[in-house]
């Protein structure tokens, strides 16, 4: 998005980049099981892949639950679609009859970090295109909250481009490949991404996201 503008304007020095951050202080790795676990029936072993966001049309949700439909009889599989939107209501009527599928609404703020740690994996798709407009903001959240990210995104894109080796990457819309991925996601996690992935979630921190804004503005 950074480049269109800095073309379209001719003048790339009156471009700066300021990015949705993520407050540390708020997210980060627990250290131990979630105890939303327990309030929602999974087991210690069950491998949850959370969604939690806005759920409308361009976030390609069809996608990840075609790959949960594809998963169903991996029984420790599990996904999770937490979030409101125009899209909801379609794909709780599509896919709710999936028993390895819950949705759930918006969850608390001040429990938010708890939610977060749900996951065992997180997944952020979306539709062809969507990756190369901004960073979605719930990335920042998933970074620090310590467990691998998933994302469908074409490569080149700046979302494929900012998380490069540190998360799993599929194409967008190809749920064979996305579910490939989870199934292959949930027999461990890649000890080099675990820095990588904490790497990224500083460089969205709130503090220099702060940073980067009065160096915009100030010039």
């Amino acid at each position: 998005m950074s480049a269109r503008l800095a073309q379209k304007t001719g003048k790339p020095e009156q471009v700066a980049i300021v990015r949705n951050w993520v407050d540390l202080e708020h997210i980060y790795p627990l250290g131990r099981k979630s105890a939303y676990r327990q309030e929602l029936g999974y087991a210690d072993d069950d491998f949850v892949v959370l969604y939690s966001g806005n759920i409308g049309a361009k976030q390609g949700l069809d996608t990840l639950l075609d790959a949960a439909a594809m998963l169903v009889q991996q029984q420790k599989i599990k996904f999770v679609i937490a979030g409101e939107g125009p899209a909801k209501r379609g794909l709780v009527e599509k896919y709710g009859h999936l028993g390895n599928v819950s949705f759930l609404p918006f969850q608390p703020y001040e429990k938010f970090n708890e939610f977060m740690n749900l996951a065992s994996l997180h997944a952020l798709p979306q539709e062809r295109g969507a990756a190369d407009l901004v960073l979605p903001s719930k990335l920042g959240g998933m970074l620090a909250s310590g467990a691998p990210v998933v994302v469908t995104a074409d490569e080149g894109t700046e979302l494929a481009n900012f998380l490069g080796d540190s998360a799993i990457i599929t194409p967008p819309g190809d749920a064979e490949a996305l579910s490939r991925a989870i199934e292959q996601a949930s027999k461990g996690d890649r000890e080099d991404w675990k820095d990588r992935r904490a790497d990224l979630s500083r460089m969205l921190s709130k503090q220099d996201g702060c940073i980067s804004f009065i160096n915009a503005v100030t010039g």
